[in-house]
């Protein structure tokens, strides 16, 4: 009786397999064409992130420049004996060069 059973069970099974069409081998073809894309895409912005983070660590350099003028400056009008206190200018110019480098920042960076 057991044995019947197990005969009569594997015979549903391999009876419920269909058969395998032309077009469908090609509908699967084109999800897994897409799903490859989607991955390459992902890796491809992996990649590209990997990059940003890692730019984190290399020196910066920053220009800066200003220029400034004013319609009235301070005038110090105290005679004194021997010292001259000249009047400044009304323009004001002012250029730096910053450099930074990140060393460490507490793993908010950090590759993954």
């Amino acid at each position: 009786m057991g044995l019947t059973l197990m005969l009569l069970a594997s015979t549903l099974i391999l009876k419920g397999q269909g058969t395998v069409t032309l077009s469908d081998l090609l509908k699967g073809m084109e999800q897994w064409n897409q799903l490859y894309k989607v991955s390459f895409a992902t890796y491809s912005v992996y990649g590209l992130r990997k990059a940003n983070i890692m730019i984190n660590y290399v020196p910066k350099v920053d220009f800066n420049a200003e220029a400034t003028w004013q319609s009235d400056v301070t005038k110090v009008n105290i005679p004194m004996p021997g010292i001259s206190i000249p009047t400044p200018n009304n323009d004001n110019y002012k250029l730096t060069i910053d450099v930074s480098q990140l060393f460490w920042d507490g793993g908010a960076t950090k590759w993954m």
